[in-house]
């Protein structure tokens, strides 16, 4: 266990006290140990590169905290932090992040996440040595640790299709700073900080009910969006995201468990019922799918065996091509309708020619033959004529008078 951490059974077990007090990105890495990609994050190492952050965070708000004016009279803007000395510290923190210390979008999963690949939905896009960048899943939540462990009231939210952060401070803060030493006090305020696309932005609510998806009326009632998440609630937003990405990568149970985990975490919340009950719908669909064409195939196997001597599940070229041309052997009875009752009988009424001439003969017996064995509702349709063998008659034969002649 690292880091003196619980390991992910024991957060999705609630069985630990203080979850609401464990850092986001220990949760967010917990949440996906065990998905491809994710084998070689190392959380110890994560953590490291977590407080060498913060260092230059730090460095660079003293550095720049003349810039601020408390006495100022500018109101806030969308993009001015104005006289909001909370505002302030954030866009330096952010700017910090993005231009030196690579926290970024990945370039092909701008506008497309894939779950297929975790690392570009969790933190190990950004943390990782060889990542090539985050998404808005990630993004904040390496936003969130960073400030939170400058001891900031920083907060992950969500809305539909996108997370970013919020201040939220309704009492105000005091930070005492070392290296270099900052005693600050912090006014409240409370506000949104996006800074998962282009630059730093700090757009109201109603800008997340339209943006980057529109809700549905449901949502404004029951999608429980636009909140300050506590670690738990994050935690099992995490487990949703994990799900998610079982799913597209085709593991069903792991993906079923963690949205059961996820529910347990946030029973109230209707978005995760919703989903855990439409995915195990889908499960069921899934499997009686598979066991229909798995019976559906077996029945095919046994009706189409293989070439002789080999067994009823053999695969070799020889048995694929006896089962796609199989010789009509039907062992069935005369009343059987299955397929190859059926073409047998249909090759047994194929016309034929004479006996002992070939099937290609043309003369006039075997046309003569073809043609009777091939009318239907003749009574030898189906049936060999048998007609003497094929010699003309001698013209020196006599001819037979007529009676009373």
């Amino acid at each position: 266990m690292e880091s003196g951490l619980a390991t992910l059974d024991e957060f999705t077990g609630l069985s630990i006290p203080g979850l609401n007090s464990c850092d986001i990105l220990a949760l967010n890495y917990h949440a996906a140990r065990g998905l491809p990609g994710t084998e070689k994050s190392n959380l110890d190492a994560w953590l490291a590169k977590r407080a060498e952050m913060a260092g230059r965070v730090k460095i660079e708000v003293c550095r720049h905290m003349y810039r601020f004016d408390p006495r100022s009279q500018q109101e806030p803007t969308v993009f001015t932090y104005g006289n909001s000395l909370g505002r302030f510290i954030c866009s330096i923190a952010l700017q910090v992040l993005q231009e030196d210390c690579g926290v970024k979008y990945h370039p092909d999963r701008k506008f497309k996440p894939d779950f297929c690949k975790p690392p570009d939905v969790f933190a190990h896009g950004i943390m990782d040595d060889d990542g090539e960048g985050g998404t808005c899943a990630s993004m904040p939540v390496v936003y969130v640790s960073v400030l939170r462990f400058l001891g900031l009231p920083v907060y992950l939210v969500e809305t539909r299709g996108h997370a970013f952060c919020r201040w939220d401070d309704p009492k105000g803060t005091t930070i005492h700073w070392e290296n270099p030493n900052l005693v600050l006090w912090i006014p409240p305020d409370r506000f949104n900080i996006e800074g998962s696309g282009e630059g730093i932005a700090f757009y109201p609510d109603v800008h997340y009910t339209i943006w980057p998806e529109r809700w549905r009326p449901i949502e404004f009632e029951k999608g429980d969006y636009l909140r300050s998440m506590t670690a738990k609630e994050a935690l099992a937003g995490f487990l949703i995201e994990r799900g998610e990405c079982f799913w597209e990568l085709g593991n069903t149970v792991e993906a079923l468990k963690s949205y059961h985990y996820a529910r347990q975490l946030a029973p109230d919340n209707e978005r995760y019922k919703w989903l855990h009950g439409k995915r195990s719908h889908e499960c069921l669909v899934r499997e009686e799918d598979r066991k229909f064409e798995e019976q559906f195939r077996s029945e095919e196997k046994r009706r189409i065996p293989g070439a002789p001597g080999h067994s009823q599940h053999c695969e070799c070229g020889q048995c694929r091509r006896w089962r796609e041309n199989p010789v009509p052997a039907p062992p069935h009875g005369d009343s059987c309708q299955c397929a190859d009752c059926r073409r047998a009988r249909d090759a047994a009424m194929q016309p034929v020619g004479m006996s002992g001439h070939p099937p290609t003969c043309r003369c006039c017996g075997c046309v003569d033959e073809r043609q009777v064995r091939g009318v239907p509702g003749s009574l030898s349709f189906g049936i060999p004529a048998h007609r003497p063998q094929h010699a003309m008659h001698s013209i020196h034969q006599p001819i037979r008078r007529l009676p009373g002649i």
